[in-house]
């Protein structure tokens, strides 16, 4: 007797979203490590925000691991809004032009950690 299994139209379809989001995620990963982190900035304030930077990027760094290994339950973006929100006074520094722009980038590339995050959260 030969046993038969059929797979439905959804079951094919949440597998490719799947995999989409795993190459989504994958791919995000891999650009945000090889992006280069900020170097700390001769203003001393804005070195203090650079510093909750590197926390913060561990942070969703580890949610997005997190992620990837199906153990993700809970998060709070909030922590990012509030910390791009106080980037924006260092624009004027201009000694550390070069450190804010790299900073900018280093949030986008957090905000698509973030976003991958959101589309994943249980």
């Amino acid at each position: 007797m030969v046993s038969t299994f059929v797979v439905g139209e959804n079951d094919i379809d949440k597998n490719c979203r799947a995999y989409k989001t795993h190459m989504n995620t994958h791919s995000i990963l891999e650009k945000h490590k090889k992006l280069k982190f900020p170097p700390f900035p001769n203003d001393e304030d804005f070195s203090l925000w650079v510093e909750e930077l590197v926390e913060l990027d561990a942070h969703y760094y580890g949610l997005v691991t997190s992620i990837v290994v199906g153990g993700l339950k809970a998060f709070d973006i909030n922590l990012l809004e509030d910390l791009k929100q106080r980037l924006i006074k260092f624009e004027v520094l201009e000694d550390d032009k070069d450190t804010y722009r790299e900073c900018e980038a280093y949030i986008v590339s957090l905000e698509n950690i973030v976003q991958v995050i959101r589309e994943n959260n249980y």
